[in-house]
C-alpha cells in the first residue's frame, strides 16, 4: 500500500513539474511561438524566432535572406514602399533554410510581397544545414510542441537568457543593442554594434582574413545553377504574390578576390541565368545592387561582404524608385559596370593584390 501511495505521489509530482515547466515556457514564450510579446525583451536568435514571427505577426510583406537583410529598417519599408513588413532572416541562410521558412510563410498566407536576397556564394554550397533549425516549429501540428515546452534549447539556452535579460532590463542594466531587442523589427540587426573601418578591412585581407567562408571551385556553375533553380521554384511558384529578387552589394574587394579565385565569371553567368529565368514570370522583379558605386568605399563595410545600414537604406530607396532593376536586355550592362568598378578598385589598391 505504501508503495502504491509513493508511486501515486511520484507520478503526481512529475505531472506537476511538467505542468509548471510548460506553463513557464508558455508565459515567457522565448521563441514567440504563441504570441508576439509587447514591450518585453526578445532573445535575439532568429533561427528559433522566425517560425513564431511568420505565424503571429501582422504583415503583408516578408523579407527573406541572410545577414545581408538584417540591417533593413522596417519603418523605411512602411514609409517609402507602403508595405507592412517582417524580416525572416538567418545568417548564411541556406537553400534548405529558405525552403523551410518560405514554406511556412506560404501556408500562413499573409504575405502579398516577398523580397528574397540572392547570395551568389550561398548557391555554391551543397551542404544541408537543416539540423541547425528547430524544424518542428515550422509544421502545422501541435503534437510535437513538447519539444518546445520541455526541450534542451528552451530550458538550457533561450529561456534562461530571456529571463535574465528581462530582469537586467527591469533593474536598469544597459545591454548591447543586439540583446536589448523589444521589437521584432530589430531582430537580427547588428549594425549598431558593428565597427566599419576600411583600412582595417584591407589590413585583414592582406593577412589572409576575409570574414567569409572558402568556396568550392570545382563544378561551380553546375552546382550554382541547380541551387538557383531550387530558389526560383521555392519562392516564385505562386503568381499571386509579388516577388522581388535582389543581389546584395558586397564590397569591391570581395569581387576582386572572387576574380583572383576564378569565381567571378561563374557568379556572373549564374546571375544572368537567374535574371533570364525570372523574366519568364510576370510577378517577379529582379534588382542587381552589385554595381552600386558605393561598393568601393570600404568604410561602409565591417568585412568584405557585410555592409552598413546606410547601404540597406540606399537599397530601399532603389526599390522605391525602381533603380537597378535588371532584365535580359540590361543585365550584361549591369555586369560590365560591376567589372569596371572592380577593375578601378584593383588599380587604386594594387598593394592588396601583390
Amino acid at each position: 500500500m505504501k508503495a502504491k501511495k509513493w508511486l501515486v505521489r511520484l507520478f503526481a509530482s512529475i505531472i506537476s513539474i511538467l505542468l509548471v515547466m510548460a506553463l513557464t515556457v508558455f508565459i515567457y514564450d522565448p521563441y514567440c511561438y504563441y504570441r508576439i510579446p509587447d514591450n518585453r525583451l526578445i532573445v535575439n536568435n532568429y533561427r528559433f524566432l522566425n517560425a513564431g514571427i511568420a505565424k503571429n505577426a501582422d504583415y503583408n510583406t516578408v523579407i527573406l535572406g541572410s545577414s545581408m537583410t538584417q540591417n533593413f529598417n522596417m519603418d523605411s519599408f512602411r514609409t517609402k514602399l507602403g508595405m507592412d513588413p517582417v524580416k525572416l532572416s538567418v545568417g548564411a541562410m541556406s537553400i534548405e533554410g529558405m525552403e523551410l521558412t518560405y514554406g511556412l510563410v506560404d501556408r500562413v498566407g499573409k504575405a502579398e510581397n516577398v523580397f528574397v536576397c540572392i547570395d551568389l556564394p550561398s548557391l555554391n554550397k551543397d551542404k544541408d544545414d537543416l539540423e541547425t533549425y528547430a524544424t518542428y516549429l515550422y509544421n502545422d501540428t501541435a503534437f510535437d510542441d513538447y519539444k518546445y515546452l520541455f526541450g534542451y534549447e528552451t530550458w538550457m539556452r533561450l529561456l534562461p537568457l530571456n529571463i535574465a535579460f528581462n530582469l537586467a532590463d527591469a533593474v536598469g542594466i544597459k545591454l548591447p543593442s543586439f540583446y536589448a531587442c523589444k521589437n521584432i523589427d530589430d531582430i537580427g540587426q547588428w549594425h549598431s554594434d558593428a565597427t566599419y573601418d576600411g583600412e582595417k578591412i584591407k589590413e585583414n585581407y592582406m593577412n589572409n582574413y576575409t570574414g567569409v567562408s572558402a568556396q568550392n571551385t570545382v563544378g561551380v556553375q553546375t552546382r550554382m545553377t541547380k541551387n538557383a533553380d531550387k530558389i526560383l521554384s521555392i519562392v516564385c511558384s505562386d503568381d499571386t504574390k509579388n516577388v522581388i529578387l535582389f543581389f546584395p552589394p558586397y564590397s569591391a574587394l570581395y569581387w576582386a578576390d572572387s576574380m583572383n579565385q576564378g569565381l567571378f565569371e561563374e557568379y556572373m553567368m549564374v546571375k544572368e541565368y537567374i535574371v533570364n529565368q525570372a523574366e519568364k514570370m510576370p510577378h517577379v522583379a529582379v534588382y542587381d545592387f552589385q554595381p552600386m558605386d558605393i561598393i568601393s568605399d570600404l568604410d561602409n563595410y565591417k568585412d568584405i561582404t557585410h555592409y552598413s545600414a546606410y547601404i540597406n537604406e540606399e537599397m530601399v530607396d532603389c526599390f522605391s524608385e525602381k533603380r537597378y532593376l535588371v532584365d535580359s536586355e540590361n543585365i550584361s550592362d549591369s555586369i560590365a559596370n560591376l567589372k569596371q568598378i572592380v577593375d578601378t578598385f584593383k588599380k587604386e589598391n594594387a598593394e592588396l593584390f601583390q
